[in-house]
C-alpha cells in the first residue's frame, strides 16, 4: 500500500512539474523578466530582473575593463525587452571577483525573478536569455558542482548570452552565465542572493 501511494505521489509531482513547465515556457517566449544592457553606445549583455522596483543583474566583465568606479564616463543604459524603452541605469554593486553587477533603473517590471535554488549536478535546466538582442530559451542539464564561483550546464552558449538567467524547471534561479567556452558555466543563484541580501 506505501508502495503504491509513493508511486502516485511521484507520478502525480512528475506530471505537475510538466504541466508547470510547459506553462513556464508559454510565458518565457515573451521575454518577460529579461533586459539588454549597454554601455558606451554597445549591446553587452542580457540581464534579467530580480524585484518589482526596477533591480537587476548582469555580468561585471561586460565592462570588459573599461571603467570599474561607480562613477563612469558613459552609463549604462537598460532595455526591457518587453518594453523596448531605454533607461538610464545606476550602478548598485560591481564585482569583479564574483562577476556580477547589480543595476537599477526607474521601470516596475510586470516580471521578475526572485525565487533562488542551489544548483545541483545532473538537474535540469533552462537557460533564457538575449544574446545579441535575440530571445534564447534552451534547455540543459547542470553538469557540474562549485569551481571558483562557476557551475557548468551542457549548452553550448551564444556569443553575447552573458547575464542570461538560469532557471530550473518550475522557474527558481539556479544562477547566471557568465562564460562561454565549450559550455555555458553560470555564477550559482547563491552568490547572487547573498548580493542582494547585502543591498538591503
Amino acid at each position: 500500500m506505501c508502495k503504491k501511494l509513493g508511486s502516485l505521489v511521484l507520478l502525480f509531482f512528475f506530471i505537475f512539474c510538466n504541466i508547470y513547465s510547459e506553462q513556464t515556457k508559454k510565458e518565457y517566449t515573451k521575454g518577460l523578466g529579461l533586459v539588454l544592457v549597454s554601455y558606451n553606445n554597445e549591446t553587452l549583455a542580457t540581464g534579467f530582473f530580480v524585484d518589482n522596483k526596477g533591480t537587476l543583474v548582469t555580468c561585471y566583465h561586460v565592462i570588459r575593463g573599461a571603467m570599474y568606479s561607480m562613477s563612469m564616463e558613459y552609463p549604462f543604459w537598460v532595455t526591457p525587452f518587453s518594453k523596448r524603452d531605454v533607461y538610464l541605469a545606476e550602478v548598485l554593486y560591481a564585482d569583479k571577483k564574483k562577476d556580477i553587477l547589480i543595476l537599477k533603473i526607474d521601470f516596475a517590471p510586470e516580471f521578475w525573478f526572485d525565487k533562488f535554488l542551489s544548483p545541483r549536478s545532473g538537474m535540469d535546466c533552462i537557460v533564457y536569455g538575449l544574446p545579441k538582442g535575440w530571445l534564447v530559451f534552451k534547455e540543459g542539464k547542470v553538469i557540474s558542482n562549485y569551481i571558483y564561483y562557476l557551475v557548468g550546464v551542457d549548452i553550448k552558449p551564444y556569443p553575447g548570452m552573458s547575464g542570461s538567467v538560469v532557471l530550473d524547471i518550475t522557474g527558481k534561479v539556479l544562477g547566471m552565465v557568465n562564460m562561454d567556452y565549450n559550455y555555458a558555466a553560470f555564477v550559482p543563484s547563491i552568490v547572487i542572493k547573498n548580493v542582494l541580501r547585502s543591498l538591503k
